[in-house]
């Protein structure tokens, strides 16, 4: 466990399950949480997923340097954009993927409330629900659209036989988001360690 923390991979998991909470006890306990400030927190979840991912990069082109076989795929035997593909490819297309994903599903909900009269999803709920679809990452932005309809239809059907009205999801939106980094980064761990060793 404590590897994987380490690791490039578990600082980047680290970093955005400690924004979804950050921001969720501010939800929690504030009591003035707007649009703006949870756009503030995606710009700065934005930019510390670039840097991580920068550093990932730099660290690989140091590798590939100091590797036998590595460094004739780099300049000057190669030319940079080789490395620049590979690197795009294994750790920045993720992030752009679930960026676009979050921007996709945040324009959807808001064209879908605005043709509805705003009766599905307050202001602040569609930032929140770009944010945690960003920070999820890709393929978690899969499994988030998934439990998150799993979670609204549940909720749908226990206030329509109590007949308590629209089912909010303003407190659920972060937690859906930890419980699927939580499914996708330690349940296959556990798994994988309980049958292999």
């Amino acid at each position: 466990m404590l590897d994987h923390l380490l690791s490039l991979e578990g600082a980047k998991v680290t970093l955005s399950s400690l924004l979804i909470l950050g921001v969720f006890y501010f939800q929690l306990t504030s009591k003035s949480l707007n649009y703006r400030q949870i756009r503030k927190i995606l710009l700065i979840s934005f930019a510390g997923i670039i840097l991580l991912v920068t550093y990932e990069g730099y660290l690989l082109y140091q590798g590939w340097m100091q590797s036998e076989i590595g460094r004739y795929l780099l300049p000057p035997y190669q030319n940079i954009g080789y490395f620049l593909f590979r690197f795009f490819k294994t750790s920045l297309l993720s992030w752009v993927v679930a960026a676009v994903g979050g921007v996709f599903l945040a324009w959807t909900a808001q064209k879908l409330n605005n043709r509805f009269d705003e009766r599905f999803f307050e202001k602040e709920e569609i930032s929140l629900f770009a944010l945690a679809a960003f920070l999820v990452g890709y393929p978690g932005i899969l499994f988030y659209v998934i439990f998150v309809l799993l979670t609204e239809l549940f909720l749908t059907i226990i206030y329509t036989l109590g007949g308590w009205g629209r089912a909010p999801m303003y407190y659920l939106w972060l937690p859906v988001a930890l419980f699927v980094m939580i499914m996708m980064y330690q349940v296959p761990v556990y798994f994988i360690r309980l049958f292999l060793f």
